[in-house]
């Protein structure tokens, strides 16, 4: 597509695009380097998996730009993206509890980085990636480009969650749990509003108030006409011609 015809963007909303697909493209290739770096079958193929998703959304995002692929402000499908039940049914379930936890010293040698340090640094990348994602999308005025980068956003969970499913099962990230009384007492702290019979509580929230805002209004105008004329009613009682204390408009003599 020529220049002529490529589409109008918002300078802000281009320069937010042109950052993420420097990124985006940035991300697949190192996910793709890292995937040839571990010994492990399953890792290398979910992060292979990983780059795969990471290119093919950078090539749908460019070609966003380019004009190709646009939409009506529809939400667009992100190419790969995986259920959330993806990382549940590779992995099995999450488990809880500490199970022997430890955490080796870091190696200094520079030779080579472990299959737990890669599987951190690529569940960091994809923490970030979604909270910087849905953060350049909040401030797109294109619907196109909002819904790709939100795309991108729920790309990153659902790498996230796969990479943390993963660690997890290998011990690499344990979760910690509270006493079962502990978690009782603060689950059952809460206390719940009353359901409203219908309609969405807050547009109904809003409704009242603006009800509420207009009867106030009315209420203060017919008040603040009341007022008026009754201080115009007692302004002429007091004016007395006959009162010595009455100003009366004098005439003067210019000599």
């Amino acid at each position: 597509m020529n220049a002529s015809t490529s589409p109008e963007f918002g300078a802000h909303e281009l320069l937010v695009m042109h950052e993420a697909l420097m990124t985006k493209a940035a991300n697949a290739e190192m996910l793709s380097y890292l995937s040839e770096q571990v010994q492990d079958r399953q890792l290398r193929t979910m992060l292979a998996d990983q780059a795969r998703t990471a290119a093919n959304h950078y090539t749908q995002g460019v070609n966003l730009l380019q004009g190709q692929g646009r939409m009506s402000g529809g939400m667009m499908s992100a190419p790969g993206m995986m259920s959330g039940q993806h990382a549940m049914s590779q992995n099995g379930e999450p488990k809880l509890g500490l199970r022997q936890p430890s955490m080796p010293a870091p190696s200094m040698s520079g030779n080579s980085l472990s299959e737990r340090s890669i599987c951190t640094t690529v569940l960091n990348l994809h923490k970030h990636g979604a909270i910087g994602w849905m953060t350049f999308a909040m401030e797109c005025a294109d619907p196109d480009l909002r819904s790709y980068l939100v795309n991108g956003a729920l790309l990153c969970d659902r790498a996230a969650y796969d990479t943390w499913m993963y660690m997890n099962q290998k011990g690499y990230y344990q979760v910690p749990t509270l006493l079962q009384k502990t978690t009782n007492t603060l689950i059952h702290s809460y206390q719940t509003t009353p359901t409203p019979q219908t309609g969405y509580a807050p547009m109904n929230a809003m409704n009242n108030l603006q009800q509420a805002t207009m009867s106030s209004m009315d209420g203060n105008a017919s008040n603040a006409n009341h007022a008026r004329g009754a201080g115009a009613l007692n302004q002429t009682q007091q004016i007395n011609p006959n009162d010595s204390n009455h100003f009366e408009p004098r005439s003067y003599n210019m000599h």
